[in-house]
C-alpha cells in the first residue's frame, strides 16, 4: 500500500485515515486531547473511553466500525492523486474490551493487522468463521502479527483455565485478603470469573471503578474495601514488599495474572506448590497433560505471592495455529519491545514460503536465543534510503559517538549493570546508546509499559541529564503521557503556583516553586484580557482552572465604568505546559465561593454582569466538562469563601452568622448558626481547618474548625512599611504574603512550639504582589 493513505495505531501527520485497535496505552502514544489529523476509525467500546481518556478530544472524528462487515473508503494517492478504494472489516480480537483486527483490501492486495490479540480456545465461532470467509475469497498478501510471545517458551492454558486457577488460589486461602494485580483496561473477564465462582465483589481503585461503568459492569466492583477480601491493584503497585507491609496488619496473599514469568526463580521452599490446592488434588493419580499444562501455569514465588499464565495475547501454539488458518504470503511482527524480540518469519516463515531465517539484532548476554526486532511499518523507496543512509552514518561514526557520549554510556551501565552487547547485522553497529528512534523500546529487554514504570520512578532534579540518553527518552520525558504514568505510579511532586500582579497591576503572570522552594520560573499566562473577582482552582491533583471574573468596560460618561461578567472556564495542563478552553459556566459571574469536592468543582452564588446576586450554585464535572445549575439557600452575602469537610461542602457568606452546608450523599441544604459574622478576603485550608485574613480582625489570623464549630484567632507579627494580604499553602505550613516592601512571605507552622510557630518564610520569595497560590501534584 502506498504511504500516506492510512495508519494502524500511528498518530503522526501525514495520513488520511487513522485506526485504533484498541485503547492500551501502547497503541495510543501520540495521541492527545488535541489530537485532530484526521477521521479516526475504532470500536464502539473504545469509543466511549475516549472521553474519560483523553478530556476534551474532538468527538466528532471518531468513526465507529461495525465488527464483521466490510466498510468502503474513499481516499486520494498522494502520487498520483487518483482516487484509492480501500476496503476494511473489523474482527473481534479478544484481547481486551473494544479491540479489533482489521483485514484491509484494495487494488494493492489484501492484509490483516491483528493489532495485540489472543486467538485461544475461547475465541468466538463467529469470529473465525467469517475470518476464514472472507479470506478464502481474498487471500492475505501481508500478516502485520501480534509477535508478543512468538517463541516456543512460551506455552499456557485458556484464559477459562487459567481464570479458574486463581479463584481456586483464593478460594483454598479463605482467611486471606487476596489482591491481583490488573491493567488499566484488560482481565475484565478474570475478574467477572472470580466474582462469580466466588460469590464477591472485586475492589477498583476510582479510576478502574469508571471504566468498569462506561463497559457496562455495575455492581459487582466496589471502592468500599469493607465490603470485600479480593481487590484488583494496578500492575506497578504490586511487588513483594507491597504485599509484606500488608501482611504486618492481615494475612494477604497476593497473585499477578501475566504470560511471561514474573520473577526468575520460584519461591525454593514450595517450587512445586507441594501441598498446594493445585498439587494435593493430583497427587497419586496419572497425571494428564492438560493438568501438566495446568501445573505449570502456576508459581509461587515467595510466601505471599502467585504467578498465574493468564494472558490477553496469544502464546506461541495459538500464534502457529493462527498463522496456518489465515496463510499468508508474507508477515511482519508489530511488537518490537517485547521479552521475545522474535520475527515471526524465524519460526513460522515456511508457512510463508521464506526460507532464510533472520538475522540477529539485540542479544542478552544472559539469553541463548538470538532474536531480531522489526519495525513495524512498511516503508516508501524514500524511506528505505534514507534509513540506509542513517545506518551508513552511524557505521561510520559509531566508536566516535560512543566517546563523545560517556554520559549516555554511565546511565545505560546504571540502569544495565550487566551490560548488553554490541552486535553487528549486516556489518553495522547496532548498540543501545545510538538508539532513539520510536521503534526501538524505552529499555532493551522490557515491555514499554514495564519500561515507563522504571522510567517514570526518576526524580525530577535528573530529568536534564536522562533526557540526553537517547531521543526516545527524552520525547517520552516531555510527553502528556509521562505525567499520566507519574501519576499512576504516585510518583509526582508538589509544586507551589503563585499568580502575581505587577506594580501597575496591568500585568498578570504565575511562578512556581518546588518543594524546597527554588523558583523554577514561569507558567504560560492565562488567555483573555485581565480579570478580577475569578475563581481558581486545582482539579485531577495537578490541573489549574481558571474561572469566572469580571473586566472593567468604560462607560459613555466621565469617569463611569461597568464590569462585564465571564463565564469562560481555562485549564492548565503542566504536562503540555499549555492552557485550554473548557466548557463554559452557564452564568457569567464574579466574586464567588467556590470549592472542590470529590472531584467536582462548585462555584457558589456572587454576581452576574448587572450587579445581580446570583442565588443558586454551578457544578463542574470534569470528566464529562460539563457544567450543571443547582439552587442554593436565598441568602444576600457578598463572596465569602467555601471549603470540603467530610464530603460536605460549607458556604460561609461576608456578612452573615450562618453557614449553609449541603451534604453529597442526600443533596441537602441545612443551615448552622455560628454566632459569628465575618468579612474574610483570603483563606485557606490545613489539616482540615480554615485559616481566613479578616477584615473585622487587623492584626489577626482567623481559625474555624468545622469539626468543632469554633472559632478562634491567631496573632500575626506585624509587617514594617507595608501588610499582610494573601494567605496560601505550602508543606502542610500556612503562607502569609505581604503586599509592598520587598513582597515577604511568613510562614506559619503548625508543629512548632507556641512562640515559634511565625518565621520568615526564606525559601518563598515572589516576585510581585500575589493574587491567588494553588499546589499542583505533577
Amino acid at each position: 500500500m502506498e504511504s500516506g493513505l492510512i495508519s494502524v495505531d500511528r498518530w503522526r501527520k501525514g495520513s488520511q485515515a487513522y485506526f485504533l485497535t484498541h485503547m492500551h496505552s501502547d497503541h495510543t502514544r501520540g495521541l492527545s486531547c488535541g489530537w485532530s489529523q484526521g477521521p479516526l476509525y475504532c470500536s464502539r467500546i473504545t469509543a466511549s473511553l475516549f472521553p474519560s481518556r483523553f478530556p476534551g478530544f474532538d468527538l466528532s472524528l471518531l468513526r465507529v466500525v461495525p465488527l464483521y462487515s466490510w466498510t468502503s473508503l474513499s481516499l486520494r494517492s498522494p502520487s498520483s492523486g487518483s482516487t484509492v478504494v480501500l476496503h476494511f472489516m473489523a474482527i473481534d480480537a479478544h484481547h481486551c474490551p473494544g479491540s479489533m483486527m482489521f483485514l484491509f483490501r484494495g487494488d494493492f492486495g489484501c492484509f490483516l493487522y491483528t493489532g495485540d490479540f489472543r486467538w485461544d480456545a475461547d475465541a468466538s465461532d463467529e469470529a473465525r468463521t467469517i475470518l476464514v470467509d472472507a479470506i478464502h475469497e481474498f487471500p492475505v498478501d501481508i500478516l502485520y502479527l501480534d509477535n508478543t510471545y512468538c517463541n516456543p517458551i512460551y506455552s499456557f492454558p485458556s484464559r477459562q483455565v487459567a481464570a479458574q486457577l486463581v479463584a481456586d488460589i483464593i478460594a483454598s486461602h479463605p482467611s486471606h485478603d487476596v489482591i491481583i494485580a490488573v491493567d488499566s483496561l484488560g482481565k475484565e473477564e478474570l475478574l467477572l470469573h472470580v466474582s462469580r465462582i466466588l460469590n464477591v465483589k472485586i475492589w477498583v481503585w476510582p479510576e478502574r471503578l469508571r471504566t468498569m461503568h462506561l463497559l457496562g459492569f455495575q455492581d459487582i466492583f466496589t471502592t468500599d474495601t469493607s465490603l470485600t477480601r479480593v481487590r484488583a491493584v494496578p500492575r506497578y503497585s504490586f511487588s513483594i514488599q507491597t504485599l509484606e507491609g500488608l501482611n504486618t496488619m492481615c494475612p494477604t496473599i497476593g497473585i499477578m495474572p501475566s504470560g511471561v514469568p514474573w520473577v526468575k526463580r520460584p519461591f525454593k521452599g514450595d517450587d512445586k506448590l507441594s501441598g498446594s490446592f493445585l498439587t494435593a488434588s493430583m497427587k497419586n493419580e496419572t497425571i494428564s497433560a492438560q493438568k501438566e499444562l495446568e501445573a505449570a501455569a502456576v508459581h509461587k514465588f515467595h510466601d505471599y505471592m502467585y504467578s498465574v499464565h493468564y494472558s490477553d495475547h496469544s502464546c506461541y501454539e495459538e500464534i502457529g495455529e493462527f498463522i496456518k488458518l489465515v496463510k499468508p504470503k508474507s508477515m511482519k511482527g508489530i511488537v518490537v519491545s517485547s521479552s521475545s524480540y522474535v520475527d515471526p518469519l524465524y519460526y513460522f516463515g515456511r508457512i510463508c514460503g521464506a526460507n532464510q531465517p533472520p538475522q540477529v539484532l539485540l542479544m542478552r548476554p544472559d539469553i541463548a536465543e538470538e532474536f531480531q526486532a522489526v519495525r513495524i511499518k512498511s516503508y516508501s523507496a524514500t524511506d528505505k534510503t534514507r534509513v540506509l543512509e542513517k545506518e551508513k552514518r552511524w557505521k561510520r561514526d559509531s566508536h566516535s559517538s560512543l566517546k563523545r557520549n560517556k554520559k549516555r554510556a554511565l546511565m545505560w551501565r546504571l540502569i544495565f549493570p550487566q551490560g548488553y552487547n554490541v552486535v553487528y547485522v549486516n556489518g553495522l553497529i547496532h548498540n543501545p546508546f545510538l538508539w532513539g528512534r520510536e521503534s526501538y523500546p524505552i529499555i532493551p529487554g522490557l515491555t514499554d509499559d514495564v519500561a515507563e514504570l522504571c522510567v517514570s520512578k526518576i526524580p525530577r532534579s535528573s530529568f536534564q541529564i536522562t533526557s540526553q540518553v537517547c531521543r526516545r527518552w527524552r520525547s517520552f520525558l516531555r510527553s502528556q503521557h509521562f505525567a499520566a504514568v507519574r501519576k499512576l505510579t504516585g510518583t509526582v511532586e508538589e509544586f507551589l503556583c503563585v499568580l502575581m500582579e505587577s506594580e501597575c497591576g496591568r500585568d498578570v503572570y504565575w511562578e512556581v516553586f518546588d518543594v524546597s522552594g527554588n523558583k523554577l520560573g514561569q507558567i504560560p499566562p492565562v488567555p483573555g484580557p485581565l480579570k478580577r473577582g475569578f475563581g481558581v482552582a486545582v482539579l485531577d491533583g495537578g490541573k489549574i482552572v481558571f474561572f469566572g471574573g469580571y473586566t472593567e468596560v468604560e462607560g459613555s460618561g466621565i469617569n463611569s465604568t461597568t464590569v462585564s461578567a465571564s463565564a469562560d472556564v481555562y485549564e492548565f495542563d503542566p504536562a503540555a505546559n499549555s492552557w485550554r478552553k473548557l466548557a463554559a459556566m452557564n452564568i457569567p459571574r464574579y466574586n464567588f465561593a467556590f470549592t472542590e469536592v470529590n472531584g467536582l468543582l462548585y462555584v457558589i452564588r456572587g454576581y452576574s454582569t448587572d450587579t445581580y446576586s446570583l442565588s443558586n450554585v454551578e457544578v463542574y464535572n470534569p470528566d464529562t466538562n460539563q457544567w450543571s445549575l443547582m439552587d442554593c439557600p436565598n441568602r444576600p452575602v457578598w463572596r465569602g469563601f467555601a471549603f470540603a469537610f467530610n464530603s460536605k461542602l460549607y458556604a460561609v457568606g461576608n456578612g452573615s452568622r450562618f453557614i449553609d452546608i449541603y451534604d453529597l450523599k442526600t443533596q441537602t441544604w441545612e443551615e448552622l448558626d455560628s454566632e459569628q459574622s465575618v468579612s474574610v478576603y483570603s483563606y485557606t485550608v490545613v489539616r482540615n481547618k480554615v485559616y481566613f485574613m479578616d477584615r473585622n480582625m487587623p492584626g489577626h489570623l482567623g481559625v474555624f474548625d468545622p469539626e468543632e464549630n469554633s472559632w478562634s484567632s491567631v496573632f500575626v507579627p506585624p509587617r514594617e512599611g507595608g501588610f499582610w494580604v494573601r494567605l496560601g499553602v505550602w508543606n502542610n505550613k500556612v503562607l502569609l504574603f505581604s503586599r509592598v516592601c520587598g513582597h515577604e512571605t511568613l510562614m506559619y507552622d503548625l508543629d512548632k512550639a507556641k512562640g515559634s510557630k511565625w518565621r520568615v518564610c526564606d525559601q518563598i520569595k515572589p516576585s510581585a504582589s500575589q493574587l491567588a497560590s494553588v499546589l499542583i501534584n505533577f
